[in-house]
């Protein structure tokens, strides 16, 4: 996962699984970005 202004963050993707709820805080903290900012991405996929 990139962000236009270079932060990028690595997202680890298992075919068939959820990605619990702390690990997609984690990923949130990481890339410095808000929930809603998460929730546009992932309806954007």
């Amino acid at each position: 996962m990139r962000h236009p202004d270079g932060r990028t963050t690595i997202i680890m993707i298992h075919p068939g699984e959820d990605i619990g709820k702390g690990m997609i805080r984690k990923i949130i903290n990481d890339a410095k970005i808000t929930r809603d900012e998460w929730l546009d991405l992932v309806e954007n996929l």
